[in-house]
């Protein structure tokens, strides 16, 4: 397994210099099929569209960074005086990137250099001296000694596949254990670093390879069919959709209890489809716990102290569980005053970790935790799931991030009517692990952050 510092394998990063200006390239990329001859990597003092690149992770301990238009950056020859692009990676277009020792945040190293070898000898990727943020493009340029430390980080919800990690199975049996970081292999503590980086510099990220599986969400999707538009611009937030439970686990109970509220029970036989619900709902719940031991593992990374208080805490007495499936007819995209319509409000969950089955129509913004804008979270790999953290996780985590926030916050999100749900149902599935409200087992130092299983 490769290090890779904890960045997922193709993730949306930013490379920023020291003075402020970002890693570029000098006209749209996306426009030129990101090779074209006149296209080279520049400075801009603001990060835009074209100011992200795909960092892929390679099996030898190296990258490749791409732009917007798929173009691998790459030495322009063999005397490398310049930088340009190329359609295909060969050993020229691969690159190591090597931490500076004093730049960890959060456990996670920040700060690069960005080397590649040609002809025995090492090129490092550099901002032209005197290069600032002041005023506009600057020039990118090739050096034989590392001069220039990027800092490098996430700006897209990045998508984790489990799977490279090793099979869920696998990482719930070695979690039962409860082993502290340095008790658990290579490979799961990369996963560990991954999680962590995801959720500091985005609060939320898409994970495959997870081991649940297509069936229930397809069978929801299938029966809820196509809802009939709604002239409803106007509406309350509750209106916008139907709220359907489907499963839900309290406490210490051995099993969960199927819901009979969603109408599809008329087509299909009641026990096939409790063993349908209740396949999911434990493949979900295994993922969470898979999930939620590793970020408290990230947090024993950060912090140095292996007791962290509420490993475990989300299993016991005070554990409620939840899966629902929400279902929104189409309607209009637009108020009379011109805003957008909101079928679900902003707001944050109430958990601990909330898995969200979405199909593809799209509408649903995030408020990453680093990045201050909102962005619209769609998943590229159908079967993605997305996790965010709640309100109980952020508690639990309080004071262990950047300027004395939670390490862990509980991500704001809302949905928006699009162009497609104007015109076709959506329907999501969100699986939340939460609290009793109420509920007072928790560690003393936790104590109040039992906020309760609403917010959905």
């Amino acid at each position: 397994m490769n290090e890779c510092f904890g960045f997922p394998n193709g993730a949306a990063v930013s490379l920023m210099t020291e003075s402020g200006l970002y890693l570029s390239t000098t006209s749209d990329a996306r426009t030129q099929h990101g090779v074209s001859a006149g296209l080279s990597p520049t400075l801009r003092p603001h990060r835009q569209d074209w100011e992200t690149w795909r960092l892929s992770c390679l099996g030898d301990g190296s990258y490749a960074l791409q732009n917007r238009g798929h173009g691998y950056l790459s030495p322009i020859n063999a005397d490398a005086d310049r930088w340009t692009f190329r359609a295909h990676i060969q050993a020229w277009e691969t690159f190591h990137l090597e931490p500076e020792p004093s730049s960890m945040e959060a456990g996670l190293a920040t700060r690069f250099t960005v080397r590649t070898v040609i002809g025995g000898g090492d090129l490092f990727l550099s901002a032209a001296r005197g290069a600032s943020g002041d005023g506009g493009a600057a020039q990118v340029v090739v050096t034989r000694e590392p001069v220039t430390w990027w800092r490098v980080r996430l700006v897209e919800v990045p998508l984790i596949n489990l799977a490279s990690f090793g099979r869920v199975e696998a990482l719930h049996g070695e979690f039962s254990r409860r082993p502290h970081f340095l008790g658990i292999n290579r490979r799961t503590q990369q996963l560990v670093r991954t999680l962590l980086r995801a959720m500091v510099e985005i609060g939320a990220f898409y994970v495959v390879g997870h081991g649940v599986g297509n069936d229930l969400f397809d069978v929801v999707r299938a029966t809820a069919g196509e809802q009939p538009y709604q002239a409803d611009a106007e509406s309350k937030d509750g209106e916008f959709k139907t709220n359907y439970g489907l499963a839900e686990r309290t406490g210490l109970a051995s099993k969960c209890t199927i819901k009979t509220e969603f109408p599809c029970r008329a087509t299909i036989p009641p026990p096939v489809w409790g063993e349908l619900v209740s396949e999911t709902f434990s493949a979900l719940e295994r993922l969470a716990d898979v999930l939620l031991h590793c970020l408290a593992l990230g947090q024993e990374l950060v912090t140095g102290d292996a007791n962290v208080e509420w490993r475990d805490v989300w299993g016991d007495t005070g554990r409620f569980v939840g899966l629902r499936t929400l279902v929104y007819h189409p309607g209009p995209t637009h108020k009379a005053d011109g805003s957008k319509v909101r079928t679900t409000a902003r707001h944050t969950d109430a958990t601990w970790l909330t898995i969200l089955h979405n199909d593809n129509i799209g509408g649903l913004m995030v408020l990453p935790t680093a990045l201050d804008r909102w962005v619209e979270a769609r998943a590229t790999v159908q079967g993605a799931l997305l996790v965010n953290t709640g309100n109980v996780m952020g508690r639990a985590t309080e004071g262990l991030g950047r300027e004395g926030q939670p390490l862990y916050p509980a991500v704001c999100h809302f949905v928006e009517r699009t162009s497609a749900s104007e015109k076709m149902t959506r329907v999501s599935m969100p699986f939340f692990y939460d609290r009793l409200g109420g509920h007072n087992t928790m560690p003393e130092e936790l104590e109040g952050a039992e906020d309760g299983g609403t917010g959905w």
